[in-house]
């Protein structure tokens, strides 16, 4: 590969129901995605979508800054650097050195790390990467509509079950819980986010009101991170902890074993490129869980997801592709019984939904 041909896309896909993200709501789903062609015509996608109320940047600073990089970076160089051994650590020096919005970061990398992969026929992340990687299902909505989806998910072939919590009050949540532990098998894992809704007095209530059941985890229970290193030190709480949005201010390699916080839960485009690779190696070297998650992605985003996740052989969050009335591709991300096979993923080269995305003039 001598010479590669950048092309960049806007997208605005509507949703089949709204997200509340932190209070606004949100009918659309914007992001931009990033193609490079290769003078031999491969062709890779990376996708740039800031989460309203979460990225730090919105989705127009990262397209300015994505347009100036897409003019700056010596993708030929880089490509040609990631020739040397290991791959991963000649591209995570490459991103940290550019300085990139955590989304744009993101997109930029797994473009180019696909495109290598697919000129050398391996994993863009290792090459003892899982043929398949288990997918953790989101239950929301109603009572009625969440015990409803706990059935069809079951007959589906997940495992694990993801549920949010903190919505309505501590009761009521104590209540769902309990309902849908009676109607998951002892196979299912139940996992839980409350997504910093309670005080910690308010999650000790909850931790002991729910004892006897068996939860995998509960991502962020209380308001920061200060508030969770409270958690920890207070006996009474019997639920392990999975840090998310805690992450953003955490730097991964001062991160010490805390006991009760068990699994971090890794969302890329949120936490770019490099941090979520620095909390997955500090991750192994402490002995905790990594979950690969998606902050509503479309196909494109999602696939690089999966890729990421078998690579480090981690359990991922994707199951929000059903959020999406359109797509970025005609053949959209698929799971399968509760997993997604990695060999059986969509080929964007022949695969860009034309009516859903509008070029941008690079020129």
């Amino acid at each position: 590969m001598t010479d590669i041909k950048p092309k960049l896309f806007r997208y605005k896909l509507p949703l089949t129901k709204s997200l509340n993200l932190k209070g606004s709501k949100v009918e659309y789903r914007e992001g931009l995605i990033l193609t490079l062609w290769s003078n031999d015509e491969l062709m890779a996608s990376g996708e740039i979508a800031p989460l309203p109320g979460f990225s730090r940047e919105t989705i127009e600073q990262a397209e300015e800054q994505l347009i100036q990089s897409i003019k700056n970076i010596p993708l030929e160089k880089v490509l040609s650097g990631l020739q040397s051994s290991p791959l991963i650590d000649t591209m995570l020096e490459h991103a940290e050195e550019a300085k990139l919005f955590p989304s744009v970061e993101f997109g930029i990398c797994t473009a180019i790390l696909n495109l290598f992969s697919k000129s050398h026929i391996r994993s863009f992340i290792s090459e003892n990467a899982s043929d398949s990687i288990k997918v953790n299902a989101l239950l929301s909505g109603s009572e009625d509509e969440i015990i409803g989806k706990v059935k069809t998910l079951k007959a589906k072939g997940y495992t694990t079950l993801k549920l949010k919590v903190g919505r309505q009050s501590l009761e009521e949540d104590i209540n769902l819980v309990h309902k849908v532990y009676e109607n998951i098998e002892k196979l299912t894992k139940l996992v839980l986010d409350a997504n910093r809704s309670w005080s910690v007095e308010e999650a000790i209530y909850f931790g002991n009101s729910i004892s006897d059941i068996k939860i995998s985890y509960i991502e962020e229970p209380v308001k920061d991170y200060l508030g969770i290193l409270q958690l920890c030190n207070k006996s009474k709480f019997n639920i392990p902890i999975a840090l998310d949005e805690s992450l953003t201010a955490i730097y991964p390699k001062a991160m010490e074993h805390i006991p009760g916080i068990t699994t971090l839960v890794l969302k890329p485009t949120i936490l770019g490129f490099v941090k979520t690779f620095e909390f997955i190696k500090k991750a192994k070297s402490l002995g905790m869980k990594t979950v690969i998650s998606s902050s509503f992605e479309s196909s494109i985003g999602l696939i690089a997801l999966a890729e990421l996740a078998s690579g480090c052989r981690a359990t991922a969050g994707l199951d929000t592709i059903e959020w999406f009335a359109e797509d970025t591709l005609e053949t959209s991300f698929k799971i399968e019984s509760g997993h997604v096979d990695l060999k059986a993923l969509p080929d964007q080269k022949l695969n860009l939904k034309s009516s859903c995305i509008e070029e941008i003039n690079l020129a």
